[in-house]
């Protein structure tokens, strides 16, 4: 298949718009330090004070971040809503972890002060030599430097878009930026600024899609349009015989 080659022209409201996001990100950091500065408990916790509004978007966020905005949207472009169905278990389990799990890791972390995930395990199994809570920081750099390494690719990647930048400089910005405000803002930057970026996040999948209908002439001519394409490929559960929509049993999103 042969490439698109894309041509990015500069835009003055997209870098007015980006600089005054890195500002936002920066003033949130400063902000932070005066309570995040008060302890070990306020820096990597914050102070187990935060809003549970802002705690939930945050850790949702967490979790979806780049994956959805660029892989599952990729995946759907390219399969259909089928894709949907990549995140049906991931649903489920999230939440039964909000749900049942995460009121009980709360009350026992607070009551045997633990900060991370392996002091939870170590004070909770008895962990008196380390070997669990070793094995537990092992685990998680395996699984947590992928996961974080793709959230800078995607940063690259929409520096490259949006703005015309070699990936790699892309992600040294997008790198510097988030250890900038994680270190000076602490916990409550990381969920202050995850919270700003699930609003935007929840406008751009909720709005763009609608304005994106609109703008083609509504939903019959979209599909209609997509129908019509060389090569479109109709799931089975997505158009009955009179080529109207149906729902199908897909979530895209989730937020508590």
């Amino acid at each position: 298949m042969d490439e698109v080659q894309l041509t990015v022209e500069f835009d003055a409201y997209a870098v007015a718009a980006f600089v005054g996001y890195l500002l936002l990100l920066i003033g949130i950091g400063a902000y932070s330090t005066k309570f995040s500065s008060k302890g070990i408990s306020e820096y990597f916790i914050g102070g187990r004070k935060m809003n549970r509004f802002v705690v939930a978007l945050s850790a949702v966020v967490s979790g979806r971040s780049a994956w959805l905005l660029l892989g599952v949207t990729g995946m759907a472009y390219a399969q259909g809503p089928s894709a949907a169905w990549a995140v049906a278990g991931y649903i489920v389990v999230e939440l039964f972890l909000f749900l049942y799990y995460a009121r009980r890791l709360r009350n026992f972390t607070g009551k045997r002060d633990c900060i991370t995930i392996p002091d939870f395990y170590a004070e909770r199994f008895g962990d008196h030599d380390g070997k669990l809570r070793i094995t537990i920081v092992a685990i998680f750099l395996i699984f947590m430097i992928g996961y974080i390494s793709a959230q800078f690719v995607a940063g690259g990647k929409a520096f490259a878009s949006g703005f015309g930048l070699e990936m790699n400089t892309g992600i040294l910005i997008t790198t510097l930026i988030v250890v900038v405000y994680t270190i000076v803002g602490g916990s409550l930057a990381v969920s202050l600024t995850d919270m700003i970026q699930a609003i935007f996040m929840i406008l751009a999948l909720v709005i763009l899609p609608i304005i994106a209908i609109l703008n083609v002439g509504g939903l019959t001519e979209l599909l209609e349009k997509n129908h019509s394409r060389r090569n479109f490929r109709r799931p089975h559960f997505w158009y009955n015989r009179h080529h109207s929509l149906v729902l199908y049993p897909g979530i895209e999103r989730l937020s508590l």
